[in-house]
């Protein structure tokens, strides 16, 4: 069984105290704030990989709501218009 510490939510990107895990009968729950909305989905995909998890409850906030940012067109060559 894996288990998760503190150095493994850095090693994502987070700080050790980003996000508070709660675990009962294999229902994980997620709290605190993340820097970045596309982080929340990526830890939750993280987190139910885990042997033992049978669901994700994610109570998690983002300072920055990143979702709706398109990155710029680029040209067949790689080069932005």
């Amino acid at each position: 069984m894996k288990h998760i510490k503190g150095g493994d939510i850095m090693t994502a990107g987070l700080g050790a105290d980003a996000v508070t895990v709660h675990v009962v009968d294999g229902i994980v729950t997620l709290e605190g704030r993340l820097e970045r909305q596309s982080q929340v989905p990526v830890l939750i995909r993280l987190i139910s990989q885990l042997d033992g998890v049978v669901a994700v409850a994610p109570r998690l906030t983002a300072r920055i709501d990143d979702s709706l940012l398109v990155p710029p067109h680029r040209s067949a060559l790689g080069m932005s218009l």
